[in-house]
């Protein structure tokens, strides 16, 4: 994935193979839509350590993924953004 720097979609609904997502190959800065939905043996376990290399991200659909229980994200990802609501708040 660290010569895709320039990819805004990526999409791999339903693929039941992918397990894991691995931190270090994640280096996507242009990424703005992401969907897994339906990968019903992702671990989430690794995901917020590779959004964080895709500072553009706007679309996340994790439906159906049902390794993934919970996702907690640093709030600097949305501080600054139109439309986010401003640190501490919520």
């Amino acid at each position: 994935m660290r010569r895709c720097r320039r990819l805004e979609v990526l999409a791999a609904p339903q693929c039941i193979s992918l397990q894991a997502l691995f931190e270090d190959a994640w280096d996507l800065p242009a990424l703005r839509e992401l969907n897994l939905f339906g990968c019903r043996h992702l671990n989430g376990v690794h995901l917020g350590a590779v959004l964080a290399g895709c500072p553009e991200l706007v679309s996340l659909n994790v439906n159906g993924c049902w390794g993934i229980g919970a996702l907690h994200l640093a709030r600097e990802r949305t501080a600054g953004r139109a439309g986010a609501p401003p640190a501490g708040a919520g």
